[in-house]
């Protein structure tokens, strides 16, 4: 009885917030996902060039304002670069063309 009433108490605040658009779902049902930003914390320069697997860039959209560029190294380890600073992009031009590294962008 109380797995059914907490249910559908859920179930009635994340109806409450889509109506709303103030809420983040994915807080309350953790099987979905938030389609939000995913970087927050931003660093200022490439950190361990020669351990970068991958660069993905993502473009602004509905779901978040910012573009953002994150880099995945071979060790698993994620981070987000300030697409705001000129000598990020400065950076990832001559990284891709010394290391034949493929940016990826995202639509």
């Amino acid at each position: 009885m109380v797995n059914r009433s907490l249910m559908l108490s859920l179930l009635v605040l994340y109806v409450i917030c889509i109506q709303g658009g103030t809420c983040i779902p994915s807080l309350f049902l953790g099987f979905l996902d938030d389609p939000g930003c995913s970087c927050v914390d931003l660093k200022e320069k490439l950190v361990h060039v020669q351990n970068i697997q991958n660069i993905k860039i993502v473009p602004a959209s509905s779901f978040c304002e910012d573009t953002e560029i994150i880099v995945r190294q071979k060790n698993g380890i994620r981070y987000c670069l300030n697409p705001q600073k000129q000598k990020i992009w400065r950076s990832l031009q001559n990284l891709t063309k010394s290391k034949n590294l493929s940016a990826m962008r995202t639509p």
